[in-house]
């Protein structure tokens, strides 16, 4: 079976972090959150998803989320 050398080196990598903790989680992430704080400029945070309003879609009732008819994406937020 093939094995990617990049993946291969980050198991590596984070294997010996984890053991540099003897394997104790809360340290692990104290210690990752500990180097966000002082790299802030490195840290990338996931875009924000927007939500869709609720809409009726039916004449009994159902909901979901969605656009009506005349509030059809136009391009503008």
């Amino acid at each position: 079976m093939w094995t990617d050398p990049i993946v291969d080196e980050l198991h590596k990598i984070r294997l010996a972090h984890v053991e540099k903790f003897d394997y104790d989680l809360r340290a692990v992430f104290n210690d990752l959150k500990k180097h966000e704080k002082k790299n802030r400029d490195r840290v990338v945070s996931p875009p924000i998803k927007r939500r869709l309003p609720m809409v009726k879609t039916s004449e009994f009732g159902k909901v979901r989320q969605g656009r009506t008819k005349s509030t059809e994406y136009t391009g503008a937020l």
